[in-house]
């Protein structure tokens, strides 16, 4: 019987080349499950394994649901897949520097007012769609818009507090990246290159930090607050963020929010028509107005 022939080199090379490929998708996947920095943390498992149903998330404009949903499935913590995020506010770290730009010198009278970003804006188009579909105003908040200056009616304000929490200048965390030699961020060391974010979206309307997180509630703001309330976390909505490379057009956007809120509720008789101002409608609307997260956040110190 005649010998059968060796492959030639063509179809050696081929056989080596696939049998490469599949060993390195291999050790890829085993490295991603398991010796990956952030593989500690929980979170699904395709997502730990590729950045691509991230952006088909985000593409979609469903990527701060997906992540909320996360939360809820795995808890305070959630990789995906190269950044680990969180909604625990004790991981949010003020720092000495804050503590000293506060106490910059005054512009005019009046807080310093440096620079705005799209926050306002996107605030602006979910806040009277929010307050309305609320009831804010038949609760009296235009009373209070009327009857005092924006910026002193407590009532007024912590309609703009509770309409931002529900709605969220930004829907998804912005990143930090752990500086040379790591950080240890809310506990835990994270070497250097990890991206660690905070949530702020999935934090406002997690029922960790929130007692009735999806309801428009002003007596969560308002002194005294209420038994119901006494636990809540309101120090877990952050808008404009913390530390050194916060918001710094905060005092704008804020002055900006409560002028045109409060001229809206004075010169206008607000009304959600039948069928609208539901949570899809006001979330819907605040991920077409906030958009995506930035990727390049400065780093975690």
């Amino acid at each position: 019987m005649p010998a059968r022939p060796s492959p030639g080199p063509g179809r050696r090379f081929r056989r080596r080349s696939l049998s490469t490929v599949l060993l390195n998708i291999l050790f890829f996947v085993v490295h991603r499950l398991y010796f990956h920095p952030p593989s500690r943390y929980n979170g699904p498992l395709l997502w730990a394994l590729t950045r691509v149903f991230y952006m088909l998330a985000f593409r979609s404009g469903q990527l701060a649901h997906k992540i909320k949903q996360f939360y809820e499935q795995y808890g305070d913590t959630v990789r995906v897949p190269n950044e680990v995020s969180f909604i625990n506010s004790d991981c949010l770290r003020r720092r000495l520097w804050l503590s000293r730009a506060q106490s910059l010198p005054r512009v005019g009278g009046g807080p310093g007012l440096l620079a705005e970003r799209q926050g306002a804006a996107g605030g602006l188009s979910v806040l009277p769609l929010a307050l309305s579909a609320a009831g804010a105003v038949d609760a009296g908040l235009s009373a209070g818009s009327d009857g005092q200056a924006s910026g002193e009616a407590p009532v007024f304000n912590a309609a703009i507090k509770e309409g931002i929490r529900l709605t969220s200048l930004v829907l998804l965390g912005l990143t930090r990246r752990a500086p040379s030699g790591g950080a240890i961020f809310c506990g835990a060391y994270f070497p250097e290159g990890t991206v660690v974010s905070y949530m702020q979206w999935a934090a406002n309307v997690s029922a960790k930090n929130f007692t009735d997180p999806t309801e428009f509630t002003l007596e969560r703001w308002l002194p005294p607050v209420g038994p119901r309330y006494q636990h809540d976390r309101t120090d877990a909505t952050q808008p404009f963020l913390q530390g050194p490379r916060d918001c710094l057009g905060q005092n704008l956007a804020k002055m900006e929010m409560a002028l045109t809120v409060g001229r809206l509720l004075y010169e206008f008789d607000l009304s959600v028509p039948a069928g609208m101002g539901g949570a899809g409608d006001v979330y819907g609307v605040g991920e077409v107005a906030a958009g995506g997260a930035d990727e390049g956040g400065g780093d975690v110190s």
